[in-house]
């Protein structure tokens, strides 16, 4: 798919290069945004410690390796948008458009990753947009996007593998041996590469960063740099401990399912009891115990 220009008719869209790497702050921060910002265009940086950020209607426990996040003190994170879960951590390069919904096809992947396609053809770099919402070079992606829509805004949420650890990545995603059965989103596990291989040499993840930012400012009519206050900061970690920090968000909104035991050993049942507790309907139930205890 030939990738769209992007045009011009953006009004003073802000800028925002989070200054946190963790994953609870920056996820948090497209919801409080949301709020503070009502009509602006927002375009946000960030980067994340290793984490794992799953699409809304998923069911986490489906989609994780559970034992490797324990083991390696991985934060896990809903994000408000839905599509497939993915691995962060400091060798990748994320951004989260914000515009008002009236002015957007919300079916329409193009315009947002424009940016993103311009600045790796100025590198020559054979990227493209394939499909409704990945980023492709030489058949193997290196950038997944979602949206979602809320409170008269669209959100374009996306990801750049710039050096990302891909021995974790994949042992990050497998899959635990229980077998899940619901009707939650489940991700489609593609081939994946990073782009430090296709980019000039000596090029790091904050030129990458500086580069795009270029891009958006040059191409954004009113565009400036917006620094989050200590106002700002404060609301964000507030928010971010009441909701992003939670079980009940993380784990306990998943969608309802069923699950049984594979013939796997299931070792991976067994559990610090200090992070255990129950909530009060039967999707809790049944979480809890098969975290905490090993089932017949």
């Amino acid at each position: 798919m030939k990738p769209t220009n992007f045009v011009t008719n953006y009004k003073r869209t802000l800028i925002i290069d989070s200054p946190s790497h963790n994953a609870y702050f920056n996820i948090a921060s497209d919801e409080y945004l949301l709020g503070k910002f009502p009509t602006e265009d927002i375009f946000l940086l960030y980067i994340n410690a290793p984490s794992i950020i799953v699409g809304k209607f998923q069911n986490t426990l489906a989609e994780i390796n559970m034992d490797y996040v324990t083991e390696n003190n991985i934060k896990v994170v809903r994000r408000m948008s839905g599509g497939g879960t993915v691995y962060h951590d400091l060798g990748n390069l994320n951004f989260s458009f914000h515009t008002l919904l009236a002015d957007q096809d919300f079916m329409d992947f193009s315009k947002f990753t424009s940016p993103v396609l311009q600045l790796l053809k100025a590198w020559n770099v054979p990227a493209e947009l394939t499909g409704r919402n990945d980023l492709l070079v030489d058949g193997k992606k290196f950038s997944g996007n979602a949206k979602l829509a809320k409170s008269g805004k669209m959100i374009q949420h996306g990801t750049i593998l710039f050096n990302s650890e891909m021995n974790v990545l994949s042992d990050v995603l497998i899959a635990n041996p229980l077998k899940f059965i619901d009707k939650a989103t489940k991700s489609n596990r593609s081939r994946v590469t990073n782009l430090i291989d296709y980019l000039p040499e000596g090029t790091t993840i904050e030129v990458l960063k500086q580069r795009l930012i270029d891009e958006i400012l040059k191409n954004s009519e009113g565009g400036k740099i917006y620094n989050l206050t200590d106002e700002d900061l404060n609301e964000i970690e507030k928010l971010a401990k009441e909701k992003y920090e939670t079980w009940d968000w993380n784990f306990g909104f998943s969608p309802n399912y069923n699950f049984k035991k594979s013939n796997q050993d299931p070792s991976w049942l067994h559990r610090n009891p200090s992070r255990c507790r129950k909530r009060n309907d039967q999707a809790g139930e049944d979480i809890w115990r098969l975290l905490c205890f090993q089932t017949n």
